[in-house]
């Protein structure tokens, strides 16, 4: 992968599947052997690690990758040291530069599009090779002209793997083999083995094992990292988090002899100590959701972020930053705050969001609640659950429907957030039971994606999700295409043999693909909701011309979806075949076209709406 030919290379990995990881220790790896001279073969690349949201800036690409670099190396390089000229030559003759780009998916996606066309256009230059890690991004951004060409899946472990790996952590335990076997079986146990085969969360439970190995594991990824921020944080005592925290407060409060002064200075110094917990979820909350502001001024909108008048910003400012070190909650990279990794992000935001009751009803409202509708205009056919409120429908404009859409990539955020409100006193098993039952191709699927991350979903709920996609993509009734499709691709993504047996009886008869979608209501009628109106014939083919996009859309995002096993991906271009034959087009010489063709609209749901 590192040194694949070619301008672009894509590794893609969900939440905590070792993709910044694995750039480090390549950087750490190849450093080591070029601090060598006798090591440097001709041709070889030089790496540079840079964060993605760090090149998503205006300006000659040079200066930008000058300046990301400095960023990431500002604890160890003297300000000044990198700039535009060091990256405009090669790092040695016959070498260029291997620029790791680290989380495309954590920019907009319009940041996303123009970063990938910087690239692009810095590769023709011949002095950088990229290599751009991200989670799982919607098709239609990977069929673009400058996408990358070259596309990795960054694997899980296997049992073997994390046996291995465990074993690597239990060194310092006595028989470490013996502890392998057993927490092993505290996997099985707790529910955990198929969630312990990503990285990061391998390395959460061993740490919580090595810690106290008598324990049992915590159910469910949420548990799991509550048990970790809690022994990272409230009981971490050989840190002397609290001894640490009082000798800060103190050397603030120093400088002022005016009692009435360094008491208040006291006051609010302690009350930043006591509520750092909510301080931290506040920084992730705004930093999650894409606040404009930088840290300080995150920071500055908690009630407790801003200074006592006695103080300069600068000094609190200062206090602030080292109060929030020492909790290691929070790392820095370069110069500014940061998150270990962006699950802790989430999970903290999520605890933010979920503090009262209020919230917690909004929340409940927002993810699950408020995403039941029907078509416009078709009074008579049952509500279904989507991901996206945002449809095709006028009504969205005068803000009836003014949720916005989920997409994969905030998935793990959700199951955070539901999780914690159960852990409240919630219930939501007669939701998800709804959804799963009731809810179509997208509510199942978002079931389903919830059991995949470790969310504490009802097992009723994700056998009533499996039977709701299996009806859907096998059964003959009338369903719009693109929803069976919708509903076979999550069967394959859960290892369930139903997905790819839908797909062969699709390609046996593509007629069950070729379905009105009464989301493609003409406008004049979503206009009068509710009302009965004939539809012309102009319009019928409209309808039918849109669904049938749809449908050719989701299948050739199918094909190209390197996540895919090859056997699937092979399947839905037989299908996508099949169905281009039975609509009177040649189905080959189009697929490559495509994605120039689809429209806007989350992965599940190509081309049908605009968020």
């Amino acid at each position: 992968m590192f040194v694949a030919p070619g301008g672009i290379g894509l590794l893609v990995a969900g939440p905590g599947g070792g993709k910044s990881t694995l750039l480090r220790v390549q950087v750490a790896r190849t450093a080591a052997l070029l601090a060598d001279r006798a090591n440097r073969r001709a041709g070889q690349s030089f790496p540079v690690l840079v964060q993605a949201v760090k090149l998503a800036v205006r300006g000659p690409f040079a200066h930008v990758l000058a300046a990301a670099a400095a960023d990431a190396l500002a604890g160890q390089l003297a300000p000044g040291t990198l700039d535009a000229d060091f990256f405009r030559r090669r790092p040695h003759p016959k070498a260029d530069w291997l620029v790791l780009v680290d989380g495309l998916d954590e920019i907009p996606e319009t940041a996303r599009a123009a970063l990938l066309r910087t690239l692009a256009a810095a590769a023709q230059e011949g002095l950088y090779r990229f290599l751009v890690t991200t989670r799982p991004l919607p098709p239609k951004e990977l069929d673009t002209a400058t996408a990358p060409t070259d596309r990795f899946e960054l694997l899980p472990f296997t049992t073997e793997d994390l046996r291995g790996y465990a074993r690597t952590r239990f060194t310092a335990l006595e028989d470490p083999q013996q502890h392998v076997e057993r927490f092993m079986t505290l996997l099985d146990q707790a529910g955990l083995a198929e969630l312990a085969r990503t990285p990061l969360m391998a390395a959460l439970l061993c740490h919580l094992h090595v810690r106290d190995p008598d324990k049992p594991l915590p159910e469910g990824r949420t548990a799991v990292y509550r048990e970790f921020v809690e022994r990272i944080y409230d009981r971490n005592t050989h840190k002397d988090v609290r001894e640490t925290h009082q000798r800060a407060i103190e050397a603030l409060a120093r400088p002022f002899q005016h009692v009435p002064d360094r008491d208040a200075v006291v006051r609010a110094a302690s009350a930043v100590r006591d509520e750092l917990p909510d301080i931290v979820g506040h920084l992730a909350f705004r930093l999650l959701h894409g606040t404009e502001a930088g840290i300080t001024g995150i920071l500055a909108g908690h009630p407790r972020g801003r200074p006592p008048s006695q103080l300069a910003a600068s000094d609190w400012h200062r206090f602030l930053r080292e109060m929030l070190l020492t909790t290691g909650l929070l790392t820095v990279e370069g110069r500014r705050l940061a998150f270990p990794h962006r699950t802790f992000m989430e999970y903290h935001a999520a605890r933010h969001a979920t503090l009262d009751r209020w919230d917690r009803a909004f929340e409940v409202r927002h993810l699950l609640d408020s995403r039941w509708t029907r078509p416009p205009t078709w009074p008579f056919t049952r509500a279904t659950w989507s991901m996206s409120v945002m449809k095709v429908n006028l009504r969205v404009l005068l803000g009836f429907y003014g949720m916005p859409y989920l997409t994969r990539a905030d998935m793990s955020y959700v199951g955070f957030v539901l999780d914690l409100v159960e852990r409240h006193g919630t219930d939501l098993t007669r939701r998800y039971l709804r959804i799963a039952v009731r809810g179509g191709a997208e509510g199942g699927t978002f079931v389903l994606l919830q059991v995949a991350l470790g969310t504490r979903v009802p097992a009723e709920a994700a056998e009533a999700a499996r039977a709701t996609l299996a009806a859907i993509a096998l059964s003959g009734r009338t369903v719009a295409g693109e929803q069976r499709v919708l509903a076979a691709e999550t069967l394959c993504r859960m290892g369930d043999e139903r997905g790819i047996e839908a797909l062969r009886a699709m390609a046996a008869d593509p007629g069950r693909l070729d379905t009105l979608d009464q989301w493609h209501t003409p406008l004049r009628l979503q206009m009068c909701d509710f009302v009965f109106a004939p539809i012309t014939p102009y319009e019928l083919a409209v309808m039918r011309k849109s669904s049938r996009s749809d449908t050719k859309a989701k299948l050739e995002s199918l094909t190209r979806d390197p996540n895919l096993d090859e056997t699937v991906r092979r399947q839905a271009a037989r299908t996508r075949a099949a169905f281009g034959t039975l609509i009177g087009e040649n189905a080959s010489g189009r697929a490559d076209r495509a994605g120039s063709r689809t429209r806007g609209g989350p992965w599940w749901r190509r081309g049908r709406r605009k968020p």
